[in-house]
């Protein structure tokens, strides 16, 4: 198997091939590119550019489909951040608790709890409002719900980090009909998830550096492509830190810094692990004669009869030397358990939710704790942020018929929550509980 680099920017380095040979060529069911480039290339697409090539994309998105560990930990990772069920609530807005007193703030959360918040108009001296129209917050919370299981959400975001993290962005666009209920941009049927091929171009305001939309490739023959606004997508941009000139919208892939190991386990499983097991107490026979006479040599052979052994001159056998060809393959084993530590870490992961280490389950609540004020809460105000503005907003806008770019001034917003995550036993929690009483 052939290891290159193949990163423009460098100059090429020593092909290295392996010397290994077995006694039946082994069939892949996939072609190894590996190593990767040991930094990422910058490529074009029209008017865009993203910090790895297509062709390094691609191999990250091989990455997770053919490495266990890099599946595991990606699926995890999507699974604590948004938990079993993404939910949202209906919520006084931020402005208007920051600049209201603790008695307003709450008077304000109990006419949305008892839905009689009304928006605009004007407030009279006694606290009343004239005029304006009412927030209807019962509704909306069945128009979420209603809306959230259509178009599958759930499954959705899935879709959407999985990719994100995989490839460093990901895009859902939002599929909708006309509809009295929402005037303003329709009622939403369907989320469809497009994939990172398909992204030709993202679009962002010259001034503000807001997205305006993308451009994707279609399977119609008549147009190659079409562009789709922001109010109809929910983009996900993981790590877009703008770290390379003009790469935003790019995006950095999870999956990247660990895609050379993750190739290594591939390797191993792949050539390494079935030589050594065919080799197991295989034993490789040289057999020394004294004359080289050809016909004495072919003689020699066909008595002998063995796929492992050599014979060297010809004539009467002189002497005969044994090889053991079997090596333990534990060591191979420890190589790709140290490997999958290291995935681990990268991805940020505990190490305990993929292995069953006593020493690492004995601190699994403290490790927990870590992890969860830490990367996870990190991760999930990010998805909290990209669900508010992409997709709840839009739903708030249409509810009260105003234009998205007014959300942010009223009074109510709709925040994204998620289930918190809980490793205690049912015991811990009891005696936990014990000592509040």
């Amino acid at each position: 198997m052939a290891l290159t680099y193949e990163d423009p920017d460098l100059p090429p380095k020593p092909v290295k091939q392996s010397t290994a040979k077995s006694v039946k060529p082994v069939t892949y069911h996939r072609e190894l590119e590996t190593p990767r480039s040991k930094a990422g290339a910058t490529i074009v697409f029209n008017a865009q550019k993203t910090v790895l090539t297509a062709d390094q994309l691609k191999q990250c998105g091989y990455a997770y489909i053919n490495n266990g560990i890099v599946r595991g930990v990606v699926d995890r990772s999507v699974f604590f951040i948004q938990g079993e069920r993404t939910r949202a609530i209906v919520e006084a807005n931020d402005e208007l608790i920051e600049t209201s007193t603790e008695d307003e703030v709450k008077d304000i959360e109990q006419q949305i709890a008892d839905d009689t918040l009304s928006i605009g108009g004007e407030e009279l001296e006694s606290g009343d409002t004239t005029g304006g129209q009412p927030a209807r917050i019962n509704e909306l919370k069945r128009k979420m719900v209603r809306l959230n299981k259509r178009v599958k959400l759930h499954d959705a975001i899935e879709k959407m980090l999985t990719s994100a993290l995989v490839y460093g962005r990901s895009f859902l666009e939002i599929v909708r009909q006309p509809s009295t209920d929402y005037p303003q941009y329709g009622e939403p049927i369907a989320l469809i998830h497009h994939e990172e091929e398909r992204i030709i171009d993202v679009v962002f305001n010259d001034k503000t550096k807001t997205l305006k939309g993308i451009d994707i490739t279609t399977d119609d023959p008549t147009k190659a492509s079409r562009f789709i606004a922001a109010t109809n997508l929910i983009p996900a941009f993981h790590d877009d830190n703008n770290i390379l000139k003009d790469t935003r919208g790019s995006g950095l892939s999870a999956v990247w810094p660990i895609l050379s190991v993750s190739q290594a386990d591939d390797v191993i499983n792949d050539e390494d692990i079935p030589e050594i097991t065919k080799n197991t107490g295989g034993v490789l026979t040289i057999v020394d004669a004294e004359t080289n006479d050809d016909s004495k040599l072919a003689d020699i052979r066909d008595g002998l009869d063995g796929k492992t052994v050599e014979v060297v001159g010809g004539g009467l056998i002189k002497a005969v030397h044994s090889v053991q060809l079997g090596r333990d393959p534990h060591e191979l084993v420890d190589v790709r358990t140290a490997n999958g530590k290291y995935i681990c870490q990268c991805m940020n992961l505990p190490l305990f939710l993929l292995y069953e280490d006593t020493a690492n389950f004995a601190t699994a609540n403290q490790t927990m704790q870590v992890y969860k004020a830490g990367v996870l809460k990190r991760y999930r105000t990010w998805l909290q942020g990209i669900l508010e503005d992409y997709w709840y907003d839009t739903i708030l806008a249409d509810h009260l018929n105003i234009d998205i770019k007014d959300v942010i001034a009223q009074p109510i917003k709709i925040k994204a929550i998620f289930q918190d995550i809980n490793f205690e036993t049912r015991k811990e929690v009891v005696e936990a509980d014990k000592i509040l009483f």
